[in-house]
């Protein structure tokens, strides 16, 4: 039977994600710290020039909602500005990347749905 799970961010690692430059990410809930089979929820942070190299998910889709900061996301040739409290969801398929033009670190909540490709 399923249950809930707490998960202590406080005692994640923090890991530099393939295609990131200037970033560290935390994998806060994924199939294999809790039971979550549709989702994973990741916390970023990305320092003042950092990116995210152009790629694009067969199956995952994600959202990224902004805590702090500012990022320049593109998805398919569209640029979108995200600040504090900004939304934005991102398709399978899309091919999407992402730069810090700020002078702070940019901190966002990534949902990935299903956990991976």
């Amino acid at each position: 039977m399923p249950s809930a799970k707490v998960v202590h961010s406080i005692e994640i690692e923090w890991f530099e994600p393939p295609l990131h430059t200037k970033a560290l990410a935390k994998n806060l809930i994924t199939p294999e710290n809790t039971e979550a089979t549709n989702c994973s929820l990741r916390l970023f942070k990305m320092e003042p020039g950092g990116t995210a190299e152009p790629h694009s998910h067969k199956k995952v889709e994600h959202i990224f909602y902004m805590i702090s900061g500012q990022l320049l996301i593109i998805c398919d040739d569209k640029k979108f500005v995200l600040n504090p409290g900004d939304v934005i969801h991102i398709p399978p398929g899309v091919q999407h990347s992402a730069k810090n033009t700020a002078n702070e670190p940019a901190i966002l909540i990534v949902i990935n749905a299903p956990p991976q490709d």
